[in-house]
């Protein structure tokens, strides 16, 4: 256990620097954090009231899925045709 701890030394000393340089990034970031919080509080409950639907139209999504990928040849095949003076 001791030799893998002594094998992680380096590469914790290597992250050391980077960390450092994220500190002064992250304290500057943190009262946007802490102004976007209320805002995602409010915006949560909308997402909640979103994803019955979302679950509804999941299996649309999935049912038309192979409709896509079938016409998917059809479009680039038709394309060039299309584009033809």
């Amino acid at each position: 256990m001791l030799l893998f701890e002594a094998s992680l030394l380096p590469i914790a000393y290597c992250l050391l620097p980077l960390a450092y340089c994220l500190l002064p990034i992250a304290y500057c970031l943190l009262p946007i954090a802490s102004c976007l919080l209320p805002l995602a509080y409010c915006l949560l409950p909308i997402a909640y009231c979103l994803l019955p639907i979302a679950y509804c139209l999941l299996p649309i999504a999935y049912c038309l899925l192979p409709i896509a990928s079938c016409l998917l040849p059809l479009a680039s095949c038709l394309l060039p045709l299309a584009l033809k003076p």
